[in-house]
């Protein structure tokens, strides 16, 4: 569908955290042609959901709103929706 994916790399923020290597290990999940997609045009995230902080380096935000920021801005609304009444 052409959407972007956003990576998240989870607990990144845990002592025994090893987030170059995490992300290294998607990378080869992926076949060659999506993984020069993906490097070339979708944001990276590295997280600590239960702390609630994300950021775009290892070294973390003071919340989630960058991440939040890339959905809203990353991955397009549905179309053809319309509003209900309760």
């Amino acid at each position: 569908m052409g959407h972007k994916a956003i990576v998240v790399i989870n607990k990144s923020g845990s002592q025994d955290a090893e987030p170059a290597r995490v992300l290294n290990e998607t990378f080869d999940c992926l076949s060659n042609s999506a993984r020069r997609i993906v490097k070339r045009t979708s944001p990276f995230f590295y997280a600590q959901a239960t702390a609630g902080k994300a950021g775009l380096t290892p070294d973390l935000g003071p919340d989630l709103q960058p991440l939040f920021d890339a959905i809203l801005r990353e991955i397009p609304a549905p179309q053809g929706l319309t509003r209900c009444r309760l």
